[in-house]
């Protein structure tokens, strides 16, 4: 099916123009139609990226809609997991830049734990074995930013997380709420990610490794 719609004329740069409208519930739809346009096959994403996507989606990235920030960074996330001209196009088009600011206002009203997650999986893809992403990242002070978020959450789990079982709260014999262990889930993922980033930075990477000892991170 997905091969099918990539040729049908005008169908893709359709799905474009939509994750870049105007309208609010159309761009939750055209960015929703997006990701999941996007896990289908690499002819989709190479269609996709010739159709100037990536900076339809760069412009979602601004939008005050958590879901179409969310859905736009997934998307990014994938494009730039298989595609590795994507990896320049982040750069170029200030995704990446953007992406350290995101991470650096966590926790926030419009960054939230599934943000969090989507934004530093972004950031983990687009520094791995890309040198000019490593020292963007490195300028636009992503380690600082990175270690932040790592403390953040370290402290959350030592004193939120629920028992090892993840039915015990802090507080011996009462149970967690489902919310609580949703979001000791959803902090671990964000640690997985930022750590992920952290090593792919600092691979082969002589100055990102002093600035992480010179750090502590």
């Amino acid at each position: 099916h997905i091969g099918s719609f990539v040729n049908i004329r005008g169908a893709v740069e359709l799905l474009v123009q939509n994750v870049n409208q105007i309208d609010e519930n159309v761009m939750r739809a055209g960015c929703a139609a997006a990701y999941s346009f996007l896990l289908g096959n690499s002819v989709a994403q190479k269609a996709f990226l010739r159709r100037g996507g990536v900076r339809a989606l760069a412009d979602c990235l601004h939008d005050y809609d958590i879901k179409v920030r969310l859905l736009a960074l997934q998307s990014i996330a994938i494009l730039c997991s298989k595609q590795e001209q994507c990896l320049d196009e982040v750069r170029k088009t200030g995704i990446l830049k953007h992406v350290i600011s995101i991470l650096n206002d966590f926790p926030a009203d419009d960054v939230n734990i599934d943000v969090a997650i989507a934004a530093a999986d972004v950031l983990a893809h687009c520094v791995n074995d890309n040198v000019a992403n490593q020292e963007l990242v490195q300028g636009n002070h992503g380690l600082a930013t990175l270690r932040k978020v790592f403390e953040w959450c370290v402290t959350w789990r030592s004193t939120q997380v629920p028992g090892a079982d993840g039915q015990t709260s802090a507080v011996k014999g009462l149970p967690a709420s489902p919310r609580k262990r949703k979001n000791a889930w959803g902090i671990a993922s964000v640690l997985e990610n930022v750590c992920s980033a952290l090593s792919n930075l600092a691979f082969r990477n002589q100055s990102n490794q002093n600035e992480m000892l010179k750090n502590g991170t």
